[in-house]
């Protein structure tokens, strides 16, 4: 009888193999800063519109005032219905003709369509061009180039600078959008046009045209520094069904949860600008241009502090459940600000305050969000492209569907008396779209150890 062999585990040996930490790479600046500039005049341009929409389409004069509010969803969720219908368009011509040359081109056209959005007298003018500025190619390309400039040992820091950006550049485009450039003439110093004729015809012109000169210089700094990343050698166009084959169904999942997230995308501007006695807050452009820029600016000071401090503690997916969950909760406040409004400004604004609380702590589930998206390619490099724009459209239907319904709903409730259950109609239809992604995120979302063996077997 043979003996038996020994064993070649000694007692010292760890019964779990870890792999080692990976060595820590720097964060590659001279590739990332042209990147995150584009990021930020981005997030000027798609949040510049948002403070003065609303008194824009109530300017003129073949909008009926019960479509006001459809029409404000339609202007917003065009410019997301065109990203998503170019998405899977930007990442072929990214991988054809390279991430460099096709940044440069879409946010080129984009740079043209804003500076023009403010130069209507009708609705379809609006609707068109604020649709053109949608053509950004920042969206797919940007997240692509940040995935190939990143590596694991930095990807946190860089997906934090990188949604960091973007919400300065919100900050700074509904500042300039609606306290500081909206209607200048009259209201501005000569040198920011307060006496310029031209502005007393065109009053939302202003915001688009300086929008429109920083995209400009941020299109000029990324032609001088930005430097083609280098690429997986099989990276090249695939098909959606080559994406749909290859990835694992647990982070198919994954990617459609957390694009669900994007369609409770909450349309305040109706809610802040229309008259209390029509179930609004009734607040100025100007100080509508004050309140949203305050969120952003809140957002830009905590998110590096909280950020980390609430992954460290609760992991990945509880980080997700806890700050995308606030969402139905913003959604049942609504009829409790707008009774607050009727009674007391002194009522409604501690009800905005704590909107606006809520508001900032469920945008840190983007940053969440966003390193799980990543992570879903890492092990196939020559899908990312494609994949990235598929994501993109999930999140874009989301994003469309959002202002639209609840610019929609709101019109609607404002035809019935308060206290009605017509009137409820506009917070009830939110709260029927943020449910949907609350649940699928805390079902399809793997948890931090899930998620390490789903890579050890990949």
């Amino acid at each position: 009888m043979t003996p038996p062999r020994p064993s070649s585990r000694s007692e010292d040996t760890p019964l779990i193999h870890r792999s080692p930490s990976p060595v820590p790479v720097p964060i590659p600046w001279r590739s990332l800063i042209p990147v995150i500039f584009v990021r930020l005049c981005s997030g000027i341009l798609y949040t510049m519109i948002f403070p003065y929409i609303n008194g824009f389409v109530t300017s003129l004069h073949d909008v009926s005032p019960s479509h006001i509010g459809l029409y404000v969803g339609i202007a917003e969720g065009s410019l997301m219905a065109m990203e998503a219908c170019f998405a899977l368009f930007w990442a072929r011509m990214a991988d054809k003709f390279g991430r460099k040359r096709s940044l440069l081109m879409g946010f080129g056209v984009v740079t043209l369509c804003a500076a023009v959005v403010g130069f209507g007298k009708s609705i379809g003018w609006i609707i068109f061009w604020r649709a053109g500025v949608g053509l950004d190619a920042c969206p797919v390309i940007n997240k692509l180039i940040v995935s190939e400039i990143s590596h694991s040992s930095n990807r946190a820091q860089i997906r934090a600078i990188f949604s960091l950006m973007f919400q300065l550049g919100m900050l700074l485009g509904t500042f300039l959008g609606g306290g500081m450039l909206a209607h200048p003439y009259g209201r501005l110093p000569w040198w920011l046009g307060g006496s310029v004729e031209f502005f007393r015809e065109w009053p939302y012109a202003l915001p688009g045209l300086v929008g429109a000169a920083l995209a400009l210089t941020a299109l000029v700094t990324n032609a001088i520094l930005l430097e083609e990343p280098k690429r997986h050698v099989t990276d090249t166009a695939q098909p959606a069904d080559a994406v749909n084959d290859a990835i694992p169904s647990t982070n198919k999942k994954q990617s459609k949860s957390l694009a669900a997230l994007k369609v409770p995308h909450f349309v305040t501007g109706n809610l802040v600008f229309t008259t209390f006695t029509l179930g609004g807050l009734g607040l100025s452009v100007d100080t509508i241009g004050l309140v949203l820029p305050l969120g952003s600016l809140l957002y830009v000071l905590c998110s590096p502090i909280a950020i980390p401090i609430i992954q460290r503690r609760c992991g990945i997916k509880r980080s997700i459940q806890l700050t995308g969950g606030t969402l139905p909760i913003e959604a049942m406040l609504i009829p409790i600000a707008q009774y607050a409004a009727v009674k007391s400004s002194r009522a409604m604004w501690g009800m905005l305050i704590l909107q606006l609380g809520l508001k900032i702590f469920h945008t840190f589930v983007w940053t969440f969000r966003d390193q799980v998206l990543l992570g879903c390619f890492d092990n196939h490099p020559d899908l990312r492209a494609t994949g990235s724009a598929i994501i993109m459209i999930l999140g874009a239907f989301g994003r469309v569907l959002g202002p639209v319904l609840a610019g929609w709903s709101f019109s609607i409730s404002t035809l019935f008396e308060p206290f009605t259950f017509g009137r409820q109609l506009s917070w009830l239809v939110l709260l029927a779209m943020s449910l949907p992604p609350v649940i699928m995120t805390s079902r399809f979302i793997l948890d931090d150890r899930a998620r390490s063996v789903q890579g050890r077997e990949s």
